[in-house]
C-alpha cells in the first residue's frame, strides 16, 4: 500500500514509512489530479488544461507521458508492483486498484480515501467508440 500527500508531494509505502519520495510541483499536481477523479477516464485535454494551461505553463503530449511514467517509476520504486495508472491509448488515464492511500489535509485533520475506482462504464463506453 501507497501513501500520498499532495502537499507537498510525498509519497511512501507505508510498510516502509521511512522510505519517502517527493514529487515537484508538476507530478504532484497530475498525481493529484488523478486520483481526485479516480472514479472516471481523465482525458489529455483536460490534464493540460488543468496541470499546464490554469498555471500558465506551456503543455505538451510529451510531458504527460514523461510525468506519467515518472509517477509509474516512482510507485514501482516504492515497491508497488501493480499498474496504477491505466492508459487507453490517444485517449488519456484512469487509476485502477486500491494500492494508493490520498491524504488531504484540512484545518481540523487528515482525511484520508482508499483509491478503488474502475473508470465508469460511460467513459469505458466512449473510450472503445474513440
Amino acid at each position: 500500500m501507497i501513501a500520498f500527500r499532495s502537499e507537498d508531494g510525498a509519497m511512501w509505502n507505508i510498510a516502509q514509512p521511512d522510505r519517502r519520495l517527493t514529487f515537484t510541483t508538476i507530478p504532484t499536481r497530475l498525481f493529484t489530479y488523478l486520483l481526485e477523479n479516480a472514479d472516471r477516464m481523465v482525458g489529455r485535454e483536460e490534464l493540460l488544461n488543468n496541470i499546464w494551461d490554469k498555471y500558465g505553463l506551456e503543455p505538451s503530449n510529451n510531458s504527460v507521458n514523461q510525468y506519467i511514467s515518472l509517477i509509474r517509476k516512482s510507485l514501482s520504486e516504492l515497491g508497488c508492483d501493480e499498474e496504477i495508472i491505466k492508459t487507453i491509448p490517444r485517449v488519456g488515464f484512469y487509476i485502477a486498484g486500491e494500492m494508493v492511500t490520498y491524504h488531504v489535509e484540512t484545518q481540523q485533520s487528515v482525511v484520508s480515501t482508499t483509491t478503488s475506482a474502475q473508470p465508469t462504464p460511460r467513459a469505458t463506453r466512449a473510450t472503445q467508440m474513440v
